[in-house]
C-alpha cells in the first residue's frame, strides 16, 4: 500500500513511474492479479524511498538553517507542517514501507511462477506455470525475434481475431479453447520473418496482452513474464500431461547449449 500518489505531492520521475503502474492496471484486468505489475511497483516505491530521503535531508537543512538565525520570527504555520510520525501496530512500531524496499528480492517470477519451454520450428517459447493453473506464454530468452528485432504483433490470425475473446465470471465461460499448436498470435521481425506464435498448451483463452498491438517492442523493454502474449488456463485433469510434455528449465539451457550454430561463410 502505497502513501497518497497525488501529482502535486511527488517529482516529475515518480510520477511518470506511476501512471505507467496506473496504466498497467488498467491494461492487465486480469494479469494485475498474479504480479504482472510488480516490477513497475517496485520502481515506484524505489523512488518513493529517493523522494522521501531528499525531502526528509531538506527538512533538517531548514530546520538547522532556523536555529542558526535567532532574529528571524518564528513561522506561525510550524506546528501544521508536515512531520514524519512512527505508527504503532500491536504494541509494536512499523516502519514506511519505502525502507522494506530490497533490489535483490526475488522477481515475480521466481517468487510465483515454474518457467516451462515450448519448441516450434527450431523457435523457443516460454510457458509460466503460475501456481493457481494460469499460464503464461511468452518468448523464450533464445527467441530469434530478439536478435532481428520486433516490429509488429497482431492477434488477428487470418479465421479469427484473437483479442476479441471475451471471458465471463469465475468458470471464464466464453473464452477459445486452444491446443497446443494453435496459433496465437502473429510476431512480425524487421529481418521481414514473421513468426506463429504457438499456444504452447491445452487450455481456454483468458486474455491476450492488446498492450503488444500499439507498442509491440514492449517485448524488448519489460522485464521477464510482463511481456506475455496471452493468459491459458487448463483444465486440473489436463496439468499434470501439459508439464509433462513441455521442457523444464535444465532440459531448455541444455537445448540452447546443444543447439547447433550456423556454420561460418568460408573465405
Amino acid at each position: 500500500m502505497h502513501t497518497d500518489l497525488s501529482a502535486h505531492l511527488h517529482t516529475p520521475a515518480c510520477n511518470k513511474l506511476i501512471e505507467e503502474l496506473k496504466a498497467c492496471h488498467e491494461n492487465h484486468g486480469f494479469a494485475k492479479f498474479i504480479g504482472i505489475c510488480n516490477s513497475i511497483d517496485d520502481q515506484v516505491v524505489k523512488c518513493l524511498k529517493s523522494e522521501r530521503i531528499a525531502r526528509s535531508a531538506a527538512n533538517r537543512a531548514k530546520a538547522r538553517e532556523r536555529q542558526s538565525n535567532t532574529q528571524i520570527e518564528e513561522d506561525p504555520l510550524e506546528p501544521y507542517y508536515f512531520q514524519h510520525e512512527e505508527q504503532k501496530i500491536c504494541g509494536q512500531f512499523v516502519s514506511p514501507i519505502t525502507d522494506c524496499y530490497d533490489e535483490k528480492h526475488p522477481s515475480v517470477v521466481d517468487r510465483f511462477f515454474t518457467r516451462y519451454y515450448y519448441i516450434k520450428a527450431q523457435a523457443a517459447y516460454q510457458v509460466l506455470y503460475h501456481s493457481n493453473r494460469i499460464c503464461l506464454i511468452c518468448l523464450a530468452p533464445s527467441h530469434p525475434a530478439y536478435t532481428e528485432g520486433v516490429e509488429s504483433v497482431s492477434f488477428d490470425v487470418g479465421n479469427v481475431d484473437r483479442s476479441q475473446n471475451v471471458v465471463k465470471g469465475k468458470a471464464k465461460k466464453g473464452g477459445m479453447i486452444l491446443q497446443a499448436e494453435t496459433t496465437l498470435a502473429l510476431l512480425k521481425t524487421n529481418s521481414g520473418n514473421t513468426y506463429k506464435i504457438p499456444s504452447c498448451i491445452r487450455g481456454k483463452l483468458v486474455e491476450v496482452n492488446t498492450a503488444l498491438i500499439t507498442d509491440p517492442q514492449l517485448l524488448e523493454r519489460v522485464p521477464e513474464g510482463a511481456g506475455y502474449f496471452a493468459i491459458l488456463l487448463p483444465k486440473i485433469d489436463n496439468c499434470d500431461g501439459i508439464k509433462a510434455s513441455l521442457l523444464t528449465q535444465e532440459q531448455y539451457d541444455d537445448y540452447v547449449r546443444n543447439r547447433k550454430s550456423p556454420e561460418e561463410p568460408s573465405t
